[in-house]
């Protein structure tokens, strides 16, 4: 870490932090944590502004509104695992260990739609860039993609041997990369459903993997440190 120092340290937490997030001006962060609270964050004194309780178990997710008015915190029956708002600021999609993906209007907190096809836990939900799709991945081993408009329209993917941790679209192209607890990341085509890539070598369960334009950045943290691990880069160019 050469080129970086700690700027600021936020505590306040008793126990351990599952996700922060800054707020769209950058003024204030959100975060949330299995002491089942989410806390709202000034960044410039470093306060914490607020203390959101009523969880009954972790809270693994929670985001502003675009115009940072707001903070939304889902509702299911079991920990939430991950949140996104739709581009357009009026939907959020949802995923929790209640085995189901939830979409929810912002304007009336009310839950619009629920997608239950995962026999396990949901790790991970995300929406298409153009939000006509959304895509999951659960501790079923499987991934599904599906259309917004008609949940009938589905897609799942099979491959992977254990829980699949992350599931995302590439923003220019009709692939889709995954990582998972049996220590490989793939790649999939959506035109045929079909993996075209598999990469292994991982020691240990990969908990996270993103595309950067042309070149398939792939970071993974092992289960037992979140430092000194190192982090893969592979490049993987696709053929049209």
């Amino acid at each position: 870490m050469k080129y970086y120092k700690q700027l600021k340290d936020f505590k306040g937490h008793s126990h351990s932090v599952n996700s922060a997030r800054f707020s769209p001006d950058c003024t204030k962060i959100v975060s949330s944590s299995a002491d089942k609270t989410v806390r709202i964050w000034d960044v410039s004194s470093q306060k914490e502004i607020k203390v959101l309780e009523g969880h009954l178990d972790s809270v693994n997710d929670a985001q502003f509104s675009l115009d940072a008015k707001k903070c939304y915190i889902i509702g299911h029956t079991s920990a939430v695992s991950s949140v996104q708002l739709s581009v357009n600021g009026n939907i959020i999609i949802s995923s929790s260990s209640d085995r189901t993906i939830r979409m929810w209007d912002i304007k009336s907190g009310e839950e619009i739609k629920k997608f239950a096809e995962h026999t396990k836990a949901v790790n991970s939900v995300q929406f298409s860039p153009k939000n006509k799709a959304f895509l999951s991945c659960s501790n079923d081993n499987t991934i599904y993609a599906c259309s917004l408009e008609d949940l009938q329209k589905k897609i799942q993917l099979k491959g992977h041997s254990d829980h699949v941790m992350k599931a995302k679209f590439s923003s220019n192209s009709p692939f889709i990369v995954s990582c998972s607890k049996d220590k490989t990341i793939r790649i999939w085509d959506m035109r045929n459903r079909n993996e075209i890539k598999k990469f292994e070598g991982h020691t240990d369960m990969i908990n996270d993997v993103t595309f950067h334009w042309m070149i398939l950045l792939l970071f993974h943290v092992l289960e037992t440190a979140l430092f000194d691990y190192g982090m893969l880069i592979l490049k993987y160019k696709h053929k049209y």
